[in-house]
C-alpha cells in the first residue's frame, strides 16, 4: 500500500472507531511529525475535535480525556460513533507513557468504545521497538501505522480487530 492508501485506511479507522485507537510510529521524528500533521489537519477539516496530551502522569491523562469528553453530548456517547465527528485525544511522545498511564489509557479506550472518542498515539520508535515500551499494553486495541515500513509505509490491524468497513 502507498502512504496515501494508508492515510485513507487510518482516516476510516478514526471515523469509524474500529479500532478506537490509532498508533503512528516512526524512528524519524521528521517523518512522524509530517505524517501526523497532515493526517490531523485532514481530520480537523472534516469536523474532528482534538485535544493534545503530553505524557506525564495518569491524572493529567484523565484530565485531557475529560476536557474532550465534556464537549460530547451525552446522547452522542450512547449513539454510534460513526454518526458524529470524532473527538480525538492526541498523545505526542507516546513512547514516553508510563505503565500507569498506559493502563489508564486502556481503561478509557475500552470504556468509551462505540462513542465518538478516539485516541491517536504518536511514537518515535520502530514498530519492533513498541514491544519494549509500556504502550505495548494497548497495541491490541490499536491499528498501527508504521510510517517507516518496508519500502512503503505499512498499516497493521491488531489480530483481534476486524477491518474498518
Amino acid at each position: 500500500m502507498t502512504a496515501t492508501d494508508n492515510a485513507a485506511v487510518a482516516r476510516e479507522c478514526v471515523l469509524s472507531g474500529t479500532p478506537p485507537l490509532l498508533l503512528l510510529c516512526s524512528a524519524s521524528s521528521e517523518s512522524l511529525s509530517a505524517s501526523a500533521r497532515d493526517f490531523v489537519r485532514d481530520l480537523r477539516q472534516g469536523g474532528a475535535r482534538v485535544e493534545f496530551h503530553a505524557p506525564g502522569d495518569a491524572e493529567s491523562l484523565l484530565q485531557s480525556a475529560n476536557r474532550l469528553l465534556a464537549e460530547i453530548p451525552l446522547e452522542s456517547l450512547l449513539a454510534s460513533g460513526k454518526q458524529n465527528p470524532p473527538h480525538l485525544l492526541i498523545i505526542d511522545d507516546a513512547e514516553s507513557l508510563s505503565s500507569v498511564e498506559a493502563a489508564s489509557l486502556r481503561r478509557i479506550v475500552q470504556g468509551l468504545r462505540g462513542s465518538p472518542f478516539r485516541t491517536l498515539l504518536l511514537a518515535r520508535c520502530t514498530r519492533a521497538g513498541l514491544q519494549r515500551l509500556p504502550i505495548s499494553e494497548v497495541t491490541d486495541l490499536a491499528m498501527i501505522w508504521d510510517i517507516d515500513g518496508l519500502g512503503e509505509s505499512e498499516i497493521e490491524l491488531s489480530a483481534d480487530m476486524d477491518a474498518p468497513v
